[in-house]
């Protein structure tokens, strides 16, 4: 296997793997929207679940209230946190003279050099936006863990 070819392996294997990133990240976008989408169906639902009973609410009740309407907004923000315009690393500059002077102009190592550095610099970046937006995520899940063990305590606090 010649230089270049070597070159265009691992090229393609940084692209596989850069795609393999941008398509994470919009896992991590899904798991959000599904997070937010099942606290706000369990809250609305055992919300009218209790207006329906009309009871008093005890103290225990209306402190367990305001926690779940605090770790709803909590979910709230975490989520709306990962859908946030990310800054967004593409391999490479889209302007014409770095373009021209990097890649049309340079020889052929140089050019593939110049290739291989830009996708190794955008993986870095988007790695680093999914581990932000992960550990998001994941707060946001554990919200929605304790705001479904507080709405449990609701039902049963009257």
């Amino acid at each position: 296997m010649q230089r270049n070819e070597k070159y265009l392996y691992v090229i393609d294997e940084q692209r596989q793997f850069y795609q393999h990133i941008n398509e994470a990240n919009d896992h991590l976008e899904t798991k959000a929207s599904a997070i937010l989408q099942s606290g706000s169906f369990i809250t609305g639902l055992i919300s009218a679940a209790k207006l329906v009973t009309g009871t008093t609410a005890s103290a225990l009740a209306t402190v367990t209230l305001i926690a779940v309407l605090i770790l709803f907004f909590a979910m709230l923000v975490l989520s709306l946190l990962v859908w946030l315009p990310k800054g967004y690393t593409a391999p490479g500059k889209a302007k014409w003279t770095a373009i021209f002077e990097k890649h049309i102009n340079a020889d052929d190592e140089n050019d593939l050099t110049q290739t291989l550095s830009n996708y190794l610099e955008a993986i870095d970046a988007g790695l680093a936006q999914n581990k932000r937006q992960s550990q998001l995520v994941k707060w946001a899940g554990i919200s929605l863990g304790a705001q479904i063990i507080a709405l449990i305590i609701l039902l049963f606090a009257s």
